[in-house]
């Protein structure tokens, strides 16, 4: 256990030399939890971003392409959601 914003003793749970006498000692196992959970969070944000980035130029690259055909092209425009692109993909052959 120890006093997170200054450096103090903790007696019972408060700590020692706060004088608002409402700091709570906090456990150290628990706040190294708290920042690998921040991280793995930060990380998942960061991937979460790139498949959105992914998806994103694949389907542009999609509706320039040529080859698909109009009608698939503006399906995929007006599409609900991913699993409706992804069907109108499969079904096009595309994927």
């Amino acid at each position: 256990m120890f006093c997170p914003r200054i450096n103090d003793e903790c007696k019972g749970n408060r700590c020692a030399k706060w004088s608002a006498g409402n700091e709570t000692c906090v456990d150290r196992l628990q706040v190294d939890y708290l920042a690998k959970y921040d991280a793995l969070l930060a990380q998942y944000d960061w991937v979460m971003k790139m498949i959105k980035l992914s998806w994103d130029l694949e389907i542009s690259r999609i509706l320039k392409d040529p080859s698909v055909p109009e009608e698939t092209r503006e399906a995929i425009r007006h599409a609900e959601n991913v699993e409706a692109v992804e069907r109108l993909l499969r079904d096009n052959g595309i994927l």
